[in-house]
């Protein structure tokens, strides 16, 4: 009986290893792994990876020489303090 349990609990564990290795959340697969045993990583194998999209890089900006605000790099007047930059 003991077999058994470990048994299911290594199918989880896979599951689990599988499916982080893929951008899933590897604590939900091991209780489905735990539950569902093979089927949970037969699932977990043929499930398409998760693609994170990165956020887009902030626009670099530059400080105003004469009030010390940022300011676009293209800016030729600080929207701050009216002046010529």
């Amino acid at each position: 009986m003991m077999f058994y349990v470990i048994g299911w609990v290594a199918v989880g564990a896979c599951a689990a290893i599988v499916a982080g290795a893929k951008g899933r959340s590897p604590v939900g697969w091991l209780v489905l792994g735990a539950f569902f045993g093979p089927l949970a990583t037969t699932a977990a194998c043929f499930m398409p990876a998760v693609i994170r999209k990165e956020a887009p890089p902030t626009p670099i900006r530059r400080i105003c020489p004469h009030c010390a605000n940022e300011i676009a790099p293209s800016a030729r007047l600080c929207r701050w303090c009216k002046r010529l930059v």
